[in-house]
């Protein structure tokens, strides 16, 4: 099966209220999206880049992750409120030999946080991804992010090892927790 640009996969309502659409990300993102990652790298957030995007950069960035949607690879999907993005995910497929497995990552515009909006992201982008074929789900997380773990591990994720100082965060390096989940 493959996950069209644009595709609605639920709607729900966040604990704050706000009506949520999750659904794969089409073109029309490209401004929320520049505007998403670059306020998460001003808030030093816990993500994986600490530099600025560009409007060419971003363009490409986002071409890339609707193909892999189209071919199969990869499983993105966004959250929306009023219009806006304002979080997104994505269950990416390992190649050859570890074809059967996916890595997940999730981020959330600040104040979108502790309300729900993780949690369904997390949800929606397991039920994709088992039906993808893939069978277990990675992750890694910074060793500091304990409110990150505790959702990973709410979702059914046991904590399989550590890379130690593999990230930095703040000028120092941190060590990456790594959690995995059989679908």
């Amino acid at each position: 099966f493959m996950m069209e640009p644009g595709k609605v996969l639920s709607t729900f309502k966040a604990k704050n209220g706000s009506s949520v659409v999750l659904r794969t990300p089409d073109m029309h993102d490209l401004s929320d999206m520049l505007k998403f990652i670059n306020d998460l790298v001003a808030e030093k957030a816990m993500i994986a880049t600490s530099r600025k995007q560009t409007l060419e950069s971003e363009a490409d960035y986002l071409s890339g992750i609707i193909s892999s949607n189209i071919k199969g690879n990869a499983v993105h999907i966004v959250a929306e409120v009023n219009g806006h993005m304002i979080g997104k995910g994505e269950v990416t497929r390992g190649s050859d030999e570890s074809r059967h497995t996916g890595t997940l990552g999730i981020s959330l515009a600040k104040n979108y946080r502790s309300i729900g909006i993780g949690t369904a992201l997390v949800k929606e982008l397991l039920k994709q991804a088992k039906r993808l074929g893939i069978k277990l789900v990675y992750l890694e997380v910074f060793a500091n992010n304990v409110h990150a773990q505790n959702l990973y591990k709410k979702m059914g994720f046991k904590i399989t090892g550590a890379l130690p100082k593999k990230l930095r965060y703040g000028g120092k390096y941190v060590d990456a927790v790594l959690m995995a989940k059989k679908l």
